[in-house]
Parts: C-alpha cells; sequence; structure tokens
C-alpha cells in the first residue's frame, strides 16, 4: 500500500476464519503509521476477509461495511466503507480481493473505539440503516489515544473540516466556516477543465469514447511543478497532474473542480465500464483519491460534480444510492468538499426528470449517508435559476447552497441582482430562514465563459470578470467564484497558467483586501442604498465598517444617518492591488450623508473605497436574555420575543434567531415567531459577539378549525358547494371577488381569491377554509372544483393552486393515476392552468422518493355521516368558485353551472356572542397612518410614506398585486370599540384593506371605484373588543382595474390610507395610559419661517431609563438635510426642546419631514423604540411658532373665486388679513404647480398655470397662519 505521508494512518487487519462460528476464527490488529495519531489525520480501518471479492456487478449492491466509530465524548458516527480488492490497486491494478476499507478523520482529542459491520445480502448497500439484516461479521476494538493536531499551513490538516454552519448569525451562515481555527472561507479557483479526471495515467479498462468533447488530458505543461517526493502511481504515473495541483497551490488559489461522472466528455466515469453502472473501478478510484489526497495537503477545496446535463437522467435511483455511498466511502472524508449534485441540471424542460421536485430525493440520500455532512450545492441551466431554486427554498431542500451560472449570454448585470444574481439568492434563501452559501461557479456566455474568444490559445480576458462577477458578487455577500474556461476551455485546458489574470484579480480581491486588511466579512451584510451612485455598491457592519465597490469610479456619498463618531477613509485598488491610499477626503463624522471625496488617480476606473470607525472603545457583550421564557401560541399566530443584551451599551448587539423545528415554528431575524402545527419548539437566540445564548420554550396550540354553522348535505350522490359559502373567509385571508374571469363568470354571488402570503412548503391552518358535509350514501365520490389560476400571474404555472383535505370518521382520501391508487394522508396541492373557470383540478403528491403529479382526486366515505373538507391557501391568487362530489352517474350534474347549490341543514346562522356584563370604559385614539413604523413585515412587501397625502402606500411598480402591511401595538385602555379606516380611493384600482386586532382579521374592505383620485371612504366595524397591548396590523395591496394604460400595462393602485380610529363605546375615561416608553411632537407647528436656520423641537417623551432622543429633518422628496440627538433622563410625559440646525436656510415648499425617535444611548434607527412623524410648510417669513390647533382653515376672510375656474383666472381675495401673503398650489400628488409671495390685498393666478382638469389644492400664509382652499378646474 503506497504511504501518503505524513498522513498517518491505522492499519486494521482482521483475519476471519471460514468457520461462521465467532469463537472460531482469530483475528490480528496491525498498526501501520505515525504515532500519535492526530486530530483531524486521514485514518484508514482495513478489514480483511476470509475470502476473495471480485468487481462484480454485485459485489457494490450485496456487500457493504459501516463502520461504527465512537468519539471521546461518547457520540457515534456512521461511517459507509469501501471495496478496496487487495488493499493497493493503484499501483498493481487489482480487480479482486479480500480488503474493505473506512476513512476516519478525528475531530477531537482523545481515545476513539471503532465497530466493525459487514453485511451480505441482496441490495443492503442500497438499504437505510433500519432496513439492514443482522451484520455477518461484528467487531469491535480500540483506535487509541487522538492528539492535537501539528499540521501547518497549506494542509488543510491546519484548519480542520470546511463547515456550512447551522448557527449563528444569517450573515455568518453564508460563509463556510473552518472548525479547527474558526476562520471565514471566500473560493477562488478554476471551474475548467470539467474532465480533468480524463486523464492520460488513470486506469481505464475499456476503450476510451471518440466525441467531439472527450479530451484526453496530459497536462504536460505541468510537468516541472512536480517536485521530488510527490506522490505517484504504478510506476512514476501521474507526475503531470500532480504537478498541476502544485501549480495551482502555487498561485495561492483554494480550490478546484471536476465531474466524478462525465456528460460531455463520456470518459469520465468511476466504473469499469459505462454500461455496468454498479460495477466500479476499483484501481482506478484508489488513483483518483492519490491525487485528491495532494490536493488537500496544498489547501485546495474540491467541487465534485456528480452529474451534468447531458447525465443527469441516466442513473436509476438505485444507480444514484450506490453511487452517492461509494463516492461519499472513499472522497466524503476530505477536508474540504463540495458536492455538487448536479451540473445544469435540468435543462430539458419536456423531460419529467427535470421537475424541480425530482432532484429531492437525490439530495436527502446523499445527506442521510454523509457521517462529515458536507457542503451540498446545486447548479442550474442558464435562466432556469428561478424554477429550480426557488422550489428548493419553499420546500426546505437538504442544499446548504447554490452553484450559480452567472448571467445570462452578455448581461452580467443579471449576475448581481437579476435571475441568476448572487444577491438575489442570498436574500431569498436568508428570508426561509435557511441562509445559502452563494458562489459563482461558472459564468456566460458558455462559448467563451470570461475569455474575450474561445480560442484555447487567447488568454486575455473581460473586465466584466472583475467588475460584474468578483467584486460585486463578493460585495453582495458572495462566497467566492470559480473561474470557467469556455466551451473549448472547459475540456482542452492543459495549462491552468491560461486562467493567471483571472487568479490574480482573485488574489487582489480576496487574499490582499478582505484577509489582508482582517475584515470581517462575516458580519457585514450588503445595504447599497446606504452609498449613492447607480453603478455603487456597499457591503456594511452599520456604524462600523463600509465597503464601497464604485464600479466606473467616481464619488458617492455615504449615508450615515444614525451614527456617531468620525470615519477613516481609504481607497483600494481593484485592478492592481497593493496598500490602503489615501484620497481627497481622509475623514468624515456621523450623521446625515457624507461624501467620501474621489479616488487617488484614474478616477473613471473601478475602485474600493473602504471606510472604518475611529477610535471608540469596544465594549463586549457578557450575556443575553430572552423574554419570556415559555410561551403559548396557537398556530397561524405570531409572536415577538424580546431579547436583553448586556451590557446596555455592547458595541455589537447583533443576534441571530434558530428554531429547533421549523415545521412547528419558524423564527425570523427579529425575533417574530410564526407558529406553524401544534407541538413544541425551543426558539434561540445566539450574540454575533461571544456566541452567547438564551432560549425560550414555545408551545404551539391547534388552531381552531373555521366550519359553517351546519352541514352542506349530499343528494343522491351529488355534492356541490359554493366556494364563498364560509364563515371567516376574511380571517384566512381569502376574498369575495365578482365578475367576470376570463370569458367565464362565476356561479353564486362570486368566488373566493387567496390573498395572503404563499404557502409552498406545507397547508397553514391560520389560512384555511373548512366546510361541514353531511354524507347519505356512503362509498367512492370524485372530487372536483370549478377554479382558476390567478388571471394577473405571468405564466400558467404561476398562483394555480391550492390545499385540499377530505377527512373525519374513517374517510379516505386519495388519488389516482394511471390505474394506481396514492393514499393521501395530509393537505394536497391541487393545480390548474387555466384562465377561465374549469371544472378541473390535478393533485400532486411525493412517495417514494418519486413525484405523482396529475392525479385525479378521490374520497372513499366508509359510512353514512358528517365529515370535513378543508381549503387552503398555498398560491396568492388561486381562486375557486364551487367545490364538488360526485358519485359516476352524476359527473355531468357535478361539472353543470346550472345544477343549484346543495342545502344545508338546520340553522345556518352564526350566534351572536353574549354581551359583556361588564363593559370596560374606555377613551378615543386616533392613529395616524404615517405614525406607524415602516419596518417590513415578514411575508408582506414594505409599506412607504406618501408625503403629498400624509398617507402610507405599498410601491406598485415593485409589488403589483401583493399587500404591504404595518403594525403597532394599542396604547388606549381595554375596552370595545368601533373601529373605522379611512382610505383613498384611487382611479387606477381599486385597493383591499385588511384589519388585524391582536392577530385575529376583524374585516376586509375593498375601495370603491371613483372618478375623482384619492377620494377619502372610511369603513367601520363595531363592537370589537381591544386589550391595551394588542398588535394592531394594516394589511393593504395594489391592484389594477385595467382601465388606465401605464407603460405596456395598466396602473396599479396603491393601497393609500390615512389613518384608523378607535371610537370607544363606553364611557369616557381620562386620556389613555400612555405607554411605559414613548415620544410624540409637543405644539408642533403648521409652518417655519425660512430666515432662521435653528429649528426647536418640542417633544414629549416618557422613558424607563437615560434615552437618546432625535430629531430628524427631510425634505419633501425625503432627502436628509439635518438631525439633532440629546440625552434625557428617565421620567413620564417629560417635555424637552431640540434644536435642529440646518446648514443653510431652507427653500420655500410645504410637506418637509420632521422624524423624532427614542433610542438605546448610541443607538441609531435600527433600534428605534418609538417614533413619530409630522409634517410642516416652510414659509418665506421670519421664523415664527404658530401651533397646529390655532391653524384656520377655509375661514371666512380667505376667498378664492370662481370654482370651478373653467377658463377663468384665480382670484384669492386677501382684504381680511393683514401683512404679506405666501402662496402654493400643488396637484392631488403632492407636485408643485405654482408659487409666489403677494403683498396687495388680491392674489391673481392665471387660469393657464393650471393646465389640466381635475383638483387642486391652494395653500395660503400669512402672518403665520396657514390657509387651505380646494380648487376645481
Amino acid at each position: 500500500m503506497t504511504k501518503l505521508a505524513p498522513i498517518a494512518r491505522l492499519m486494521l487487519l482482521v483475519i476471519l476464519m471460514t468457520s461462521l462460528s465467532f469463537s472460531g476464527y482469530g483475528q490480528t490488529v496491525d498498526v501501520d503509521g505515525t504515532s500519535p495519531y492526530r486530530k483531524w489525520d486521514k485514518i484508514v480501518l482495513s478489514l480483511t476477509l476470509p475470502s476473495n471479492v471480485t468487481e462484480s456487478n454485485t459485489s457494490f449492491r450485496n456487500t457493504r461495511m459501516d463502520v461504527l466509530f465512537t468519539d471521546p465524548s461518547g457520540k457515534k458516527i456512521r461511517v459507509p466503507g469501501f471495496f478496496a480488492a487487495d488493499g493497493n490497486a493503484a499501483n498493481t491494478n487489482a480487480k479482486s480481493g479480500k480488503i474493505f476499507k473506512a476513512y476516519l478523520r478525528p475531530y477531537q482529542t482523545g481515545n476513539w473505539k471503532y465497530q466493525v459491520l459487514y453485511y451480505t445480502g441482496n441490495d443492503v448497500a442500497l438499504k437505510n440503516v433500519n432496513q439492514l439484516p443482522n451484520p455477518t461479521h461484528n467487531l469491535t476494538g480500540t483506535i487509541g489515544n487522538v492528539t492535537a493536531t501539528n499540521a501547518t499551513l497549506p494542509d488543510l490538516r491546519a484548519k480542520g473540516r470546511l463547515q456550512y454552519q447551522k448557527t449563528g448569525t444569517n450573515n455568518q451562515r453564508r460563509y463556510l466556516k473552518w472548525a479547527e481555527t474558526g476562520e471565514h472561507f471566500l473560493k477562488f479557483g478554476p471551474d475548467s477543465p470539467e474532465n480533468l479526471l480524463n486523464y492520460e495515467g488513470f486506469d481505464h479498462d475499456v476503450n476510451k469514447n471518440n466525441c467531439t468533447k472527450c479530451t484526453e488530458h496530459s497536462f504536460s505543461p505541468h510537468s516541472s511543478d512536480w517536485n521530488t517526493g510527490d506522490p505517484t502511481w504504478d510506476g512514476n504515473k501521474g507526475k503531470n497532474l500532480i504537478g498541476a495541483v502544485n501549480y495551482l497551490k502555487n498561485q495561492q488559489m483554494n480550490s478546484m473542480s471536476m465531474s466524478l461522472f462525465g456528460g460531455d466528455d463520456t470518459n469520465v466515469f468511476p466504473w469499469t465500464d459505462p454500461r455496468d453502472k454498479f460495477r466500479y473501478d476499483v484501481s482506478k478510484l484508489e488513483q483518483w483519491e492519490i491525487v485528491f489526497d495532494h490536493a488537500e495537503k496544498n489547501g485546495l477545496m474540491l467541487h465534485f460534480k456528480l452529474a451534468e446535463a447531458e447525465n443527469y437522467k441516466k442513473l436509476s435511483f438505485d444507480q444514484i444510492k450506490v453511487y452517492y455511498r461509494e463516492m461519499v466511502a472513499r472522497y466524503g472524508h476530505h477536508l474540504a468538499i463540495e458536492w455538487n449534485i448536479s451540473e445544469e441540471y435540468g435543462n430539458d424542460d419536456n423531460n419529467n426528470d427535470a421537475a424541480p421536485a425530482n432532484v429531492i430525493p437525490r439530495i436527502n440520500w446523499l445527506a442521510s449517508i454523509d457521517p462529515w455532512q458536507n457542503h451540498r450545492v446545486l447548479h442550474t441551466y442558464p435562466g432556469r435559476h428561478e424554477k429550480y431554486y426557488n422550489y428548493l427554498i419553499n420546500n426546505n431542500a437538504k442544499l446548504t447552497g447554490a452553484s450559480v451560472q452567472s448571467s445570462r449570454s452578455n448581461n452580467y448585470d443579471d449576475a448581481y441582482d437579476g435571475k441568476s444574481g448572487i444577491k438575489t439568492w442570498i436574500n431569498k434563501s436568508k428570508n426561509n430562514n435557511i441562509p445559502w452559501v452563494v458562489a459563482s461557479d461558472e459564468q456566460n456566455p458558455g462559448d467563451t465563459g470570461m475569455f474575450t474568444s474561445e480560442s484555447i490559445s487567447n488568454y486575455n480576458v473581460k473586465i466584466e470578470a472583475r467588475t460584474k462577477i468578483l467584486w460585486k458578487g463578493l460585495i453582495a455577500g458572495g462566497a467566492g467564484v470559480m473561474w470557467y474556461g469556455g466551451k473549448n476551455g472547459d475540456f482542452r485546458t492543459e495549462n491552468f497558467n491560461r486562467f493567471a489574470t483571472l487568479f490574480d484579480w482573485s488574489k487582489i480581491a480576496i487574499l490582499q483586501f478582505f484577509e489582508g486588511n482582517a475584515l470581517e466579512y462575516w458580519k457585514m451584510q450588503n445595504n447599497d442604498a446606504l452609498a449613492s451612485g447607480n453603478k455603487n455598491r456597499c457591503l456594511a457592519q452599520e456604524g462600523k465598517t463600509y465597503i464601497i465597490y464604485l464600479e466606473n469610479g467616481g464619488s458617492s456619498n455615504l449615508n450615515l444617518t444614525g451614527q456617531s463618531g468620525n470615519f477613516k477613509v481609504k481607497w483600494f485598488n481593484p485592478r492592481n492591488g497593493g496598500s490602503l491610499q489615501n484620497g481627497s477626503v481622509r475623514t468624515i463624522t456621523g450623521g446625515g450623508n457624507k461624501s467620501i471625496g474621489n479616488p487617488p488617480n484614474n478616477t473613471n476606473s473601478d475602485w474600493v473605497a473602504l471606510v472604518t470607525k475611529v477610535g471608540g472603545p469596544n465594549v463586549a457583550v457578557t450575556g443575553i436574555n430572552v423574554t419570556p421564557a415559555k410561551v403559548t401560541i396557537e398556530a397561524g399566530k405570531t409572536f415577538t420575543l424580546v431579547r436583553s443584551i448586556t451590557p446596555n451599551n455592547a458595541s455589537d448587539k447583533t443576534v441571530s434567531w434558530d428554531s429547533s423545528n421549523p415545521s412547528i415554528a419558524t423564527v425570523n431575524s427579529n425575533g417574530i415567531i410564526t407558529a406553524v402545527a401544534k407541538g413544541e419548539v425551543t426558539i434561540t437566540g445566539t450574540t454575533q459577539d461571544g456566541d452567547f445564548t438564551s432560549s425560550a420554550v414555545v408551545t404551539v396550540t391547534a388552531a381552531p378549525v373555521v366550519e359553517t354553522g351546519c352541514p352542506f348535505e349530499e343528494k343522491n350522490g351529488l355534492l356541490i358547494i359554493e366556494a364563498e359559502n364560509v364563515q371567516n373567509y376574511d380571517e384566512a385571508l381569502f376574498t369575495l371577488e365578482t365578475g367576470k374571469v376570463g370569458t367565464t363568470n362565476p356561479t353564486g354571488t362570486g368566488y373566493l381569491r387567496y390573498n395572503g402570503p404563499d404557502h409552498y412548503g406545507a397547508q397553514v391552518a391560520a389560512h384555511t377554509v373548512a366546510y361541514k358535509i353531511k354524507i347519505n350514501n356512503p362509498g367512492e365520490y370524485q372530487f372536483i372544483w370549478r377554479n382558476v389560476r390567478d388571471p394577473k400571474a405571468t405564466t400558467g404555472d404561476a398562483a394555480n393552486d391550492s390545499w385540499l383535505l377530505i377527512k373525519d370518521n374513517g374517510a379516505r382520501f386519495y388519488g389516482k393515476k394511471g390505474g394506481t391508487e396514492y393514499t393521501l394522508t395530509k393537505h394536497t396541492k391541487l393545480w390548474v392552468q387555466k384562465s377561465d373557470f374549469v371544472y378541473e383540478c390535478f393533485g400532486e403528491t411525493h412517495q417514494g422518493g418519486k413525484k405523482i403529479n396529475s392525479m385525479s382526486i378521490w374520497v372513499d366515505f366508509p359510512t353514512a355521516g358528517e365529515y370535513t373538507i378543508e381549503y387552503g391557501g398555498r398560491s396568492n391568487g388561486h381562486s375557486v368558485d364551487r367545490l364538488t362530489l360526485f358519485k359516476a352517474n352524476q359527473s355531468d350534474a357535478a361539472k353543470n353551472v346550472n345544477t343549484p347549490e346543495s342545502k344545508q341543514e338546520g340553522n345556518c346562522e352564526p350566534a351572536n356572542p353574549d354581551p359583556d356584563p361588564n363593559p370596560t370604559t374606555c377613551s378615543d385614539l386616533s392613529l395616524n397612518a404615517v405614525d406607524f413604523p415602516t419596518a417590513r413585515i415578514a411575508g408582506f412587501s414594505p409599506a412607504y410614506i406618501h408625503v403629498a397625502e400624509n398617507a402610507l402606500a405599498i410601491n406598485a411598480a415593485q409589488h403589483k398585486n401583493k399587500f404591504a402591511a404595518v403594525a403597532q401595538n394599542f396604547a388606549g385602555a381595554d375596552g370595545t370599540y368601533d373601529i373605522t379606516i379611512t382610505t383613498l380611493a384611487e382611479l387606477d384600482g381599486e385597493s383591499t384593506y385588511r384589519i388585524k386586532v391582536g392577530g385575529t382579521v376583524i374585516g376586509t374592505y375593498k375601495n370603491p371605484t371613483t372618478t375623482v383620485d384619492y377620494t377619502p371612504t372610511t369603513k367601520t366595524w363595531t363592537g370589537i373588543n381591544v386589550k391595551k397591548g394588542d398588535p394592531i396590523q394594516v394589511e393593504f395591496n395594489s391592484h389594477t382595474n385595467g382601465t388606465i394604460p401605464e407603460g405596456n400595462t395598466t396602473a396599479y393602485s396603491r393601497g393609500r390610507w390615512t389613518k384608523l380610529e378607535f371610537t370607544c363605546n363606553g364611557v369616557s375615561n381620562p386620556d389613555p395610559i400612555p405607554n411605559t416608553e414613548s415620544i410624540a411632537f409637543s405644539n408642533f407647528p403648521a409652518s417655519f419661517g425660512n430666515k432662521e436656520t435653528t429649528f426647536p423641537i418640542q417633544v414629549t417623551y416618557s422613558a424607563k431609563v437615560e434615552r437618546d432622543i432625535n430629531v430628524a429633518l427631510k425634505s419633501p422628496t425625503d432627502n436628509h438635510i439635518a438631525d439633532q440627538t440629546i440625552t434625557v433622563g428617565p421620567g413620564t410625559n417629560k417635555t424637552v426642546t431640540v434644536n435642529v440646525k440646518t446648514p443653510k436656510r431652507l427653500t420655500v415648499d410645504s410637506n418637509y419631514k420632521f422624524v423624532t425617535a427614542l433610542r438605546p444611548i448610541g443607538g441609531n434607527y435600527s433600534t428605534n423604540i418609538d417614533k413619530k412623524i409630522k409634517f410642516a410648510d416652510i414659509v418665506n417669513a421670519p421664523a415664527k411658532l404658530v401651533l397646529s390647533n390655532d391653524i384656520n382653515v377655509d375661514k371666512p376672510n380667505l376667498i378664492a373665486y370662481p370654482s370651478p375656474l373653467g377658463d377663468k383666472d384665480l382670484t384669492v381675495d386677501l382684504s381680511g388679513v393683514k401683512g404679506s401673503a405666501s402662496y402654493i398650489i400643488s396637484d392631488m400628488n403632492g407636485r408643485s404647480i405654482t408659487s409666489g409671495t403677494s403683498y396687495e390685498k388680491t392674489i391673481t393666478i392665471p387660469s393657464s398655470a393650471l393646465n389640466a382638469k381635475g383638483i387642486y389644492i391652494l395653500k395660503v400664509n400669512v402672518n403665520g397662519k396657514q390657509f387651505i382652499k380646494k380648487i376645481v378646474k
């Protein structure tokens, strides 16, 4: 056996006699290797059998060795073994022998033990552990003591195993981490040639195929890179390939890539013959291992492609099981591995194997047999990222990352935040609470890759490799890059020197900049909004470190709002590397938007700016406490955990959250729990600084099933239900819609449309409605519903499905396809792809590792009695008109829209709740929309403030047919209230609003159509019980009525609303008890004069401890102008003045925005405890405080005529007032039309200034008072 020194080996030779009796054989143990054995060493355990095994197509299926290693702590790991022929096949080319091997890479010091389990029997290699027979041989022993590693770099034993992180912050988890050193990993190296293993020095039992891309490698340009003492095999073979590995190490690369089963090059495969996929070539695989050992010794991660586009469907699942087991057993022990399930998986949409669900069994099997839990990724065909990655994310696939094929053709910007974007898939996976490690592993176009031509002799590369792929990928939070050589380079690369420029740029970025400056990139996250400029990108740990990549050079303004202290600005040259340099600005201070100046030279080329906090002691975290420690919550509801960090002034208070069982309850980055299903789960918060933890035990109770008051009754084998005839569908986030869909009309009074968040992984009880049914004639019934996909969906395979279950009293719910029945034990996906209402539904399930699609749906009712149909939301927009159950002889009647709905038994009216005998007194309360925090709520699109209307809205340009949501806790007293929302009806569409109190929907309202934009409308819900502290959530959507053209589509309403009013039904109390900690404006003026630059702002606050109060001033277009922070002591309803000084006098305009916030000392906007917003005008006058409750609106001494204007000029009569007057006329969007100042008693505004018919707002400021008139033209 060839020794791979200095890697230690343990040779355990167990000689088994022919007798099967355990008393009749002897065994010997030989140790071959350097002692003592050390942590992370490669320790080889060999089992010698009494008789030979040969390379046959049954040997690898019907024999199996597992080894249970017990670590010093008592934990057991099950490691698969493999047939090794004579134990030295790499050099002897043996095809038979008595040796089986397994590898141990000890991850702990101390005494290790082993248990060898050898099995025989039909297909034992394919079985799960719980399916195995009794072992033929069962042997135990002791490995001995393992001591600390003494390996030195580049040997990876010095770093330990490269692992995906299951705990930590989302930022930390998007990078792999070395187990020994705790360092994080950014990979860089060549992705080509993918057929590296088609090497002339490897054994090959059959004649090689002669195909266009079947290039046999010699790697002769690297012959001089081989060194004396480097490994060879079978008579000095392998020197050139080993030399190529040395070259990559000398170039400081840290990764290399190859296919283990070639698709384009059909001469790469692990078998003796590609036609016999159960018979493995032991000598060839042992020769591969020599190369992989050498790569590990030289610091290279191994990216293994298990399949390719051309062959991912050429193995049966049994063949896949054995293939994965052999690869894991032989190579899975290596300390840095990336398993790629397939390169360009699913390139053939017409083949069923390309379905996203079909890759799940492969991923699951690999995850179940890999004892080392190496990194698992999937690569996709160009343009297929969304199809596969969205599915895998939504179904919680056991992937730990994405191997991205970047860009599409020459669209390199797509590689950042488009469909192939590194940023795109980081964010989507993070939002699912399983942050992926995302890297660019191939770059389009396919012919050239990042080279300027496809010629193998061309060494010139495109600048986009540096600017669009490398740097922007790293700034997005990507885990690195592997460079693709183009269609010729991917198969004909003999000299890795072709990649020299790409290697140099990679080293400059990763080794010089990130590692050379000791940047803690794993504590940063992408936030491009912090740096101005369309092409500028930013990775930041706010308040500490900012990395800004300026693709086209120039300068940028860095948003340091809420930050204090000084920051130094340095520049780095990404083209040539070198030390950090000074630019035109060396230091900036926190607060507001600050220019970072210009780079040192070549200002039109790409540059990297590094902005870091100067000085200030770092205060370490010493602990965390999560409260409450125990929580009980109903399925479908949410609850926010509170975390307290000690000490209070710790520098880094970042906390990550983790759920021990996401199928019971999930938790987002803000500690908000969403209960999913009944059970108990532990939610843990972990500090980024120090990894301190604290947990809460969450008990999830079952959500009450929403049912109709009485059952729908089946008659003569037929049951028909109008979908809308169910109680409380609005609570489940369904809305009643009316009108034609496509060319068809709904039956009954309308149809139900699901308007809640997508639930692709499983049914959610809170978003489910249920129908009670009574079956008089038991037996087999087919289920079908009249439904339609969302007509607004962009493709047929979107917004087109829901969940369904029929249950109770022993009912058997099942699907049929091709004569086979599939029992369905849980809510099942039913889909349709029609844009008209149709009687059609197709069921989809997964059984036996396969997806069964397009099933018809059936139920067998064993006896007469009551049963339940549960219908749950899955895809936002899917709509159902009717539900039908029918026996075979009623098929025509069931699908006839004129067949009447089945009748309901009994009194179907819901009972009125008993009145409260002791009503709680309360007081009226009004909540302005703009006072709600606009932080994004999980599952919803973000809201924004429409300044001109003092309203909240959703950005319809980005979020069409989506809901935004805002929430805050109720500050009033417990009581019974009438709740009124004021909305703004819009011309573009009729938005829908949902109001939740304490997590329960109290009602839904849809705006009426209007002929005047922004017409105020109201909706009131009466008799609502509200408790102090209840979360009040308002949800509102964008909607189009298809009547107003905009671009290539039609315009959408933005769900604007202005306030939510609570009117007490009982005896009024005095002012409600204030929140424990709160802030509000006091005596806030309606306008300020523009002659001064200091604005004294009064605020009233309540605080339990010392706090910061910040007041910020923003322009009417929401740009930051100035802000001021003061520190205040504890107290209740205390009033202070904050003087905000502007850098210059302000321009006369309306709707300047003032924001005040109560924060922890040293905090910023992300740590606000409470926040309020007010708007004021800047008028042409000396500064004078005018109280808002003194504003006169439409007073008799302001006369404006005529109205409507028609073609006449507008006259404003000011004879009743004294002094000069300034005025401004704006349209309903808040845009200024005309303005000016007058010292006369009248103002004349020509009709031509108002050039369109509609409604305008006239504001006149006289002596500090504001007068408002609505003008109609």
